[in-house]
């Protein structure tokens, strides 16, 4: 898991102030259409991806929404390219709240098993309780908004290099509700300018270490994007309430 294959362009910077990935560069970063809205998520195994609980829940009834309204786009960088996959169970982490948007994760299982290659590959869990502060670097990727000016997502994957924020800083900004053991903070606190945006929800902050990259972090929700001092807040994968409850749901614990 989470291992890119060789020759790849290493042209990590700032997914408002990023930069196009190069085709499959994030083989296991995944587009999740739920009902109109698009949404990121990450290549578990042969039949699970993670997201984020908000994508794929009814914003007025707070349950999950309909699997046959659910679909995932893998295998390309490109929006309109790589294959389609029904999804055909959603489980959302059962103490999700969307007020203060703690355990913001959740797990989709699609109909077919993916069968694994350059472009399709699973990216790596954190090991329970890891910190992201000590990876070599860490990327966030998705299709979301790259100019707030003008909201609209683009056609090619975005990635772009984010540095972990100091946890009591982001909690001072934020409040302990929304930044506690269970999220954390990232981006250029001081000057902006590089921050994950809106149809990136659910796109996993990747960390690199060891030459692999692990899934630390679920974009969440933030204050804005890539405004200075608002960082963006995402769900601790590594978080004993958060890990487990994705090793179960895909039946590994």
């Amino acid at each position: 898991c989470g291992t890119q294959r060789p020759g790849l362009h290493q042209h990590r910077q700032r997914v408002v102030g990023g930069f196009t990935a190069d085709e499959c560069e994030y083989p296991w970063v995944v587009l999740v259409i739920a009902l109109n809205s698009i949404c990121g998520g990450s290549i578990l195994d042969s039949r699970h991806i993670m997201t984020a609980a908000h994508c794929v829940k009814d914003k007025l009834t707070n349950t999950p929404i309909s699997p046959a309204a659910v679909r995932v786009r893998i295998g390309s960088s490109s929006v309109s390219l790589g294959r389609q996959f029904q999804v055909i169970n959603v489980i959302t982490h059962p103490s999700h709240d969307p007020g203060n948007k703690v355990n913001d994760i959740a797990v989709l299982t699609i109909g077919q098993d993916l069968v694994f290659s350059d472009c399709i590959k699973p990216l790596c869990l954190p090991e329970e309780g890891s910190d992201p502060k000590h990876a070599d670097f860490c990327v966030v990727a998705g299709w979301g908004v790259t100019n707030v000016a003008s909201p609209n997502s683009i056609p090619y994957l975005q990635e772009a290099e984010l540095p972990i924020v100091d946890q009591e800083l982001c909690q001072r900004r934020y409040g302990s509700d929304k930044v506690n053991e269970q999220t954390f903070c990232a981006g250029d606190y001081y000057s902006g300018g590089i921050d994950s945006c809106q149809g990136d929800s659910g796109s996993p902050l990747m960390c690199k270490v060891g030459g692999r990259f692990i899934a630390q972090g679920i974009v969440s929700n933030g204050l804005g994007c890539a405004l200075p001092t608002y960082p963006g807040i995402y769900t601790r994968v590594s978080h004993p309430n958060n890990l487990r409850f994705v090793k179960t749901a895909i039946g590994t614990s």
